[in-house]
């Protein structure tokens, strides 16, 4: 099945799930559908924002599964976004019908009554402005990610998509690599289980200095002594093979 694009920050995601809460409050309390229309509008405005609260929890719950999923499998597709709104449609509901009949709503529909009648309709509304969000934020995220590459292990959920200038240094350690990058200005590690061939051979940028060491040349703060380099705040060690280039690169 196709892949689509996923957003996976939660600030963006949150900002989605924010929203949903509020239309939702704002709809239930202006439009009065179904049995609320006999509450008073001073009613309203307390008995139903709950509603909208239930509706974000539930929404922010889905997409740390969504996370941990996308995470393990290291990809999104149709069938799981399909998969996460029903999850959603299910945790939202078991909110929201216990506090319907609770004394606060003292709601008179059965359970599917209550899910035929009002939730169903619901759902068709909310649900356009769910996806519209997710296509937003999904298309945001792709922008973002046209400057990046995608540095892959030999699993699936062996990746690391990072910009290029972003990447320190990547060294090899028995079956794996280690890639040091910039993340807020922070030097960050992740290993892969790859070699070092595969995860550098589409990175230009990056400047061999060693068997084992790749570093980026922007990245070089000093020479060290004759054998290291310093970059960023790692120490590099340097072999005799690539020691003349480097050094007219410094």
């Amino acid at each position: 099945m196709q892949q689509i694009q996923l957003n996976t920050s939660l600030k963006a995601q949150s900002i989605v799930g924010l929203g949903l809460g509020i239309w939702l409050t704002l709809f239930l309390i202006f439009i009065a559908p179904f049995d609320v229309s006999d509450l008073t509008f001073e009613a309203k405005l307390i008995l139903l924002p709950p509603y909208g609260l239930f509706a974000f929890i539930a929404y922010m719950l889905c997409v740390f599964l969504q996370n941990k999923v996308y995470s393990y499998y290291g990809l999104w597709n149709l069938k799981l976004e399909m998969l996460f709104f029903v999850i959603l449609y299910v945790i939202t509901l078991l909110f929201c019908f216990p506090y319907y009949k609770s004394d606060l709503i003292n709601g008179t529909y059965s359970f599917w009554e209550y899910v035929s009648g009002i939730y169903i309709p619901i759902l068709v509304l909310i649900s356009v402005f769910i996806v519209v969000g997710r296509m937003y934020i999904n298309r945001l995220q792709l922008k973002k990610d046209s400057n990046k590459v995608i540095l892959r292990g030999d699993n699936k959920s062996d990746f690391l998509k990072v910009e290029p200038e972003k990447i320190v240094c990547i060294s090899s350690t028995q079956n794996y690599v280690e890639v040091y990058y910039l993340l807020n200005n922070v030097l960050n590690k992740t290993l892969l289980r790859a070699t070092l061939k595969s995860i550098t051979i589409e990175l230009d940028s990056l400047q061999q200095v060693h068997r084992s060491h790749f570093v980026n040349p922007s990245h070089i703060v000093k020479w060290i002594d004759g054998n290291t380099i310093q970059v960023n705040d790692l120490k590099i060690a340097v072999s005799k093979k690539y020691k003349e280039e480097l050094k007219g690169m410094i």
